[in-house]
């Protein structure tokens, strides 16, 4: 049984993604292939040199220990500047230098396990999947957020975010052979509580629906097929902004419980509004922790 695990775009919040990778492998569950876009390419390529709970539990010291001038480096006249002449808010120069600092190897086949990331081809939009080449390039094409980062050039063609073309890159997984896909994606599953029901927490919470529906679209065809499991590990709420880092901790150790609890059959210790999205997650799942450690699918592989 080849597991896969994808990991979605999320900026800031790829703390999420640390703490469900604990809980997966705290589990017993380890991916044979991963898959990642924008900061969830970064994730992946991390836990791809070495898919084991100690190299999870370095990423979520890496997310813990991470402030906003590590990745953001603001100069407000600059970035005015930058953005008045067509350019972007920030360079990745810092944000390249902490991954290169933790990551370990320079090319995609060295990985550990195989690694796909996925960007979005500038000229025409389409997704572009880098399963070998320069990790460096590959990251940073596929964290190209526009207006936050520019685009990225390979061989003369520019990249941007792989998020805009792949939120949650399913079928690249399923095409390098997956037959059961766990999702870590850290979207924007709950509707803020009421007294927090600010303008921007309702955009927030509008695009997570746009993006919620996208994936269930885009997904819809894999559901159908009788020899592909897919595993929705639950997200965790949160509101935090952009370039707020200061809740990374909380969310690690909430994601890594939440995991270890969906996986076992119990009710994640979420916020009450989050009670919709969790049990929506439990039955896209499909499978059960006791079927996945005896490597039995919840549904038999079509022959």
């Amino acid at each position: 049984m080849t597991n896969a695990f994808v990991l979605s775009g999320g900026a800031n919040l790829g703390s999420v993604q640390a703490g469900m990778l604990v809980g997966l492998l705290e589990s017993g569950i380890r991916p044979d292939l991963v898959v990642g876009t924008s900061i969830g390419a970064a994730n992946a390529a991390y836990i791809a040199a070495d898919p084991t709970t100690g190299r999870a539990h370095d990423l979520c010291r890496v997310w813990r220990g991470l402030r906003s001038k590590d990745v953001f480096p603001i100069h407000p006249l600059r970035a005015l500047r930058s953005v008045a002449r067509g350019g972007s808010l920030f360079t990745p120069d810092s944000f390249w230098r902490l991954v290169e600092r933790e990551l370990g190897y320079e090319r995609i086949e060295d990985a550990g396990i195989p690694l796909r990331i996925v960007a979005t081809r500038f000229s025409d939009g389409s997704e572009v999947v880098f399963e070998s080449g320069s990790v460096k390039d590959a990251i940073l094409a596929s964290t190209a957020l526009p207006l936050v980062f520019p685009p990225h050039e390979i061989d003369g063609e520019l990249y941007l975010d792989g998020g805009l073309s792949d939120q949650v890159p399913l079928q690249p997984a399923v095409c390098a052979g997956a037959l059961r896909v766990y999702v870590l994606s850290v979207g924007f599953p709950c509707p803020p509580p009421a007294h927090h029901r600010s303008p921007r927490a309702v955009l927030v919470h509008s695009i997570g629906i746009l993006l919620s529906q996208r994936i269930r679209a885009h997904s819809a065809d894999l559901f159908a097929r009788p020899d592909v499991e897919i595993v929705q590990i639950p997200p965790v709420c949160t509101e935090a902004g952009l370039r707020d880092f200061s809740k990374s901790s909380s969310l690690i150790d909430r994601a890594r419980d939440q995991t270890l609890a969906f996986l076992g059959g119990d009710t994640p210790p979420v916020c009450d509004h989050a009670e919709p999205a969790i049990e929506k997650g439990r039955a896209d799942g499909h499978v059960s922790l006791p079927a996945l450690r005896a490597g039995v699918p919840a549904r038999e592989r079509a022959s």
